[in-house]
């Protein structure tokens, strides 16, 4: 009896491989930059392991990497993304083994703080979906001292951003310092909140991501996470 191919969409099987997060995947191949078998792969291809898939005519490998964890404190003046038409530098510039890791999330050009690098598409996955609740930590300097009302509100369960409800924590650590804490990762989702009750962020620093923070490591400075250390937490 012959043994049954198992098959599975390109997304997970190319995050599995370490190559890219399945949202990266996705827009690699809107962009018509991988093809399987010769042909331009499209959204719901699946895959497997006898298959032939090419990124940029460069072949990826079948063999499954080893695991690769590296927390970073993100400097100022560095973008998230692999490549910058800019030429502006990026955080896979800051680490020696950058091949096929990809951050978890993103952070601003010039905000700083906690970032997770990694080749684990899978975790990626969990740590990026809004349903697991994944809380972030944040120090906020902003432009002029919240009022008594506006903590009140940002604090309340009726605060709406973008025309969703926006839940988070937020204490005041001196007259323009501030402490936030949520659990969903909108794009420029501090700054948008300050914005919206009419006060700026001037700079923002992110202490903590998920069992993760700035504890040990100074900006700039980054450190391998043992892959049994995940294990263990996602067991």
């Amino acid at each position: 009896m012959e043994k049954e191919i198992t098959r599975i969409r390109i997304q997970k099987y190319l995050s599995n491989k370490g190559v890219a997060s399945r949202r990266e995947v996705e827009r690699l191949i809107e962009a018509k930059r991988i093809k399987i078998n010769g042909r331009i792969a499209k959204l719901g291809d699946t895959v497997c392991e006898s298959d032939q898939i090419l990124l940029d005519s460069r072949k990826i490998e079948t063999k499954t990497p080893e695991k690769i964890y590296i927390l970073l404190n993100k400097p100022r003046a560095v973008i998230c993304t692999r490549n910058d038409p800019e030429g502006r530098r990026t955080i896979f510039d800051l680490v020696a083994e950058n091949k096929y890791l990809f951050s978890v999330g993103r952070l601003d050009y010039n905000t700083t703080g906690v970032i997770l690098l990694t080749n684990d598409g899978e975790l990626t996955n969990y740590l990026s979906h809004p349903s697991n609740q994944i809380k972030r930590e944040y120090i906020a300097t902003v432009e002029k001292e919240l009022s008594n009302e506006d903590l009140k509100l940002l604090n309340s369960n009726n605060f709406i951003l973008d025309g969703k409800i926006s839940k988070q924590v937020v204490k005041k650590i001196s007259p323009l310092v501030y402490q936030v804490e949520l659990c969903e990762g909108r794009n420029h989702h501090v700054k948008n909140m300050f914005l919206a009750i009419n006060n700026s962020v001037k700079n923002l620093h992110r202490k903590r991501f998920w069992i993760f923070s700035d504890a040990d490591l100074k900006i700039g400075e980054q450190k391998k996470i043992n892959s049994s250390v995940i294990a263990k937490l996602l067991a």
